[in-house]
């Protein structure tokens, strides 16, 4: 994002419970689950942030291949 940035002190406290940056009514649980459900699939998020700049938010997943169930076309028909 391009907001302000979170600072060096408080980027390494932004992934704990609670924990919640820049947001008054913030609950801290934002990055918190997210992070946890991405580990969970054996990915991983990470933030850069710079004050007064922004932070960029990375999110790496494997590659998986599709389940036997999936669809990879649907055939739509239209009829009068």
């Amino acid at each position: 994002d391009n907001g302000r940035g979170i600072p060096s002190d408080a980027l390494s406290l932004v992934f704990q419970h609670g924990v919640s940056f820049g947001k008054d009514s913030g609950s801290g649980i934002g990055l918190t689950s997210a992070k946890e459900t991405i580990e969970k699939y054996k990915g991983s998020l990470s933030l850069n942030s710079e004050e007064g700049k922004g932070t960029v938010v990375t999110i790496k997943l494997p590659i998986v291949s599709a389940p036997r169930w999936f669809k990879t076309a649907l055939k739509i028909t239209t009829s009068n």
